[in-house]
């Protein structure tokens, strides 16, 4: 939607912060999950450095270069200031290792979203909603 000009909705002060992982860095902990011996136990995968509502806006707009019309609203009953994943025992008995930060998921979804969604999109004179819902999509880990 900030590429397209479109406001976004902040519920909050944009202080909220979320563990957003790429699926590059998920994969490998899913895959290692799979081959370690033990039945019924349970790894949170994730990055654990949550990031802020307002980081990851100025992140999308440094990459867009665009500039995000936000429309600010109050805080959302029973919304969690901050989630993240406590990946230590992934860490120690799997060997996860997360390795992609936020501003390098965000330059490699931005020329993705433009190739895929412009081309599949503007043709039709429909917008699919942008990056900020893919990167809302992106596996949020919860603790």
């Amino acid at each position: 939607m900030i590429d397209a000009g479109k406001p976004i909705s902040v519920f909050g002060n944009g202080s909220s912060g979320r563990d957003y992982t790429f699926v590059d860095d998920t994969v490998p902990g899913i895959i290692a999950s799979l081959d370690y011996d033990c039945q019924f136990d349970v790894f949170n995968l994730g990055n654990s450095s949550p990031v802020t509502l307002r980081t990851l806006i100025a992140t999308i707009e440094e990459a867009l270069g665009n500039r995000a019309e936000i429309r600010w609203l109050p805080d959302q009953p029973g919304d969690v200031l901050i989630t993240y994943s406590n990946i230590g025992k992934a860490q120690r008995l799997l060997g996860y290792a997360p390795k992609v930060g936020l501003r390098e998921v965000v330059g490699r979804l931005v020329p993705w979203h433009r190739r895929t969604t412009h081309a599949a999109w503007l043709g039709s004179r429909r917008y699919a909603g942008g990056l900020w819902n893919i990167m809302l999509s992106i596996t949020r880990n919860r603790q």
